[in-house]
């Protein structure tokens, strides 16, 4: 009986991460991505993420990317993909007019991850870290 028990748990918790990464695909509200190596991803979910059914792998375009230092775990980004994407005028993440030519150009950027790599995910309010968390 631990066995099916145990497959019950893991049901429950792929149907939370599920459910958030549904979510945040359809509201294309950022992610924080922790992987088990303590790299970081900050990110949006495209859409498309459920055209194929895929669970054991997810799609991201990175915003920014960094590591957690193995004693503090404390956050240090290392790359600002948004500046990138600002300065070769593909994309603003407050931009309310995102065209067919800059999701296009953004696709470029994709990453793919590995489900069994990552070591949680959560929403990420870029605002609350920036102005409240970020200790720098």
């Amino acid at each position: 009986q631990r066995a099916p028990a145990a497959q019950q748990q893991d049901m429950k918790k792929l149907d939370a991460v599920l459910n958030l990464v549904i979510d945040a695909a359809e509201n294309q509200r950022p992610v924080k991505v922790s992987l088990k190596s303590r790299k970081v991803y900050i990110g949006i979910i495209p859409g498309e993420q459920f055209e194929r059914t895929d669970i054991d792998n997810l799609a991201l375009i990175p915003y920014y990317s960094g590591h957690r230092d193995k004693d503090t775990l404390q956050l240090t980004f290392h790359s600002n993909y948004i500046e990138v994407y600002e300065k070769n005028g593909i994309f603003t993440p407050d931009s309310e007019s995102v065209t067919a030519d800059s999701l296009s150009r953004l696709d470029n950027f994709r990453i793919v991850i590995r489900m069994n790599e990552v070591e949680s995910i959560s929403f990420f309010d870029m605002d609350a870290y920036f102005s409240d968390f970020n200790p720098s």
